[in-house]
C-alpha cells in the first residue's frame, strides 16, 4: 500500500469512528457529560473486589482508596478494549464474522484506544503536548 492510499485509509476510519463514539456514547454514558462515566461507574463497583484482592497479595495497606480506584478504571478500560482485540482475533483465526464487520471491529478498538488515551490524561498518566513543544 502506498503512503496516499494509507492516509485515505486513516481519513476513512476518522470519520466513522466521530460517528460512532458519538451514537455509542449516548448509550454508555447516560446523559451524562462525562465520555468516561461507563469506565468509572463499573470501576466503581469493582473497587471493593480490587480491595479484597490486593489485601490478599499484601498491597491493600500501601495502597490509598483513590489510588485503587484509579487502578480499577484502568482494569475496567484493558477489559472492555480486549474485548474489541478479542473479536479481531477471532476473525483472525477463523475467517468470519458474526456479528459485526471487520471495519466496526477496527473502528472500535481504535476509540477504545483513544478512551484509553483520556482515562490516562485524566489521571495524570500522559501529558500531551503543546503544538511546537515536545515530540510524543
Amino acid at each position: 500500500m502506498i503512503k496516499q492510499e494509507f492516509r485515505d485509509l486513516c481519513s476513512y476510519f476518522e470519520s466513522i469512528e466521530h460517528d460512532i463514539l458519538d451514537l455509542k456514547g449516548k448509550d454508555y454514558t447516560q446523559g451524562s457529560e462525562d465520555i468516561l462515566k461507563n469506565f468509572k461507574t463499573t470501576a466503581r463497583a469493582l473497587v471493593p473486589v480490587m480491595e479484597g484482592f490486593l489485601a490478599r497479595i499484601s498491597l491493600h495497606s500501601t495502597l490509598p482508596r483513590e489510588d485503587t480506584e484509579k487502578l480499577a478504571i484502568k482494569v475496567v478500560w484493558y477489559t472492555f478494549f480486549k474485548k474489541h482485540l478479542d473479536a479481531i482475533l477471532s476473525y483472525l483465526c477463523s475467517g468470519v464474522v458474526e456479528s459485526e464487520g471487520l471495519v466496526g471491529r477496527i473502528t472500535d478498538a481504535r476509540n477504545y484506544l483513544l478512551l484509553g488515551a483520556a482515562i490516562f490524561k485524566e489521571w495524570g498518566d500522559i501529558e500531551l503536548p503543546t503544538k511546537g513543544g515536545d515530540k510524543i
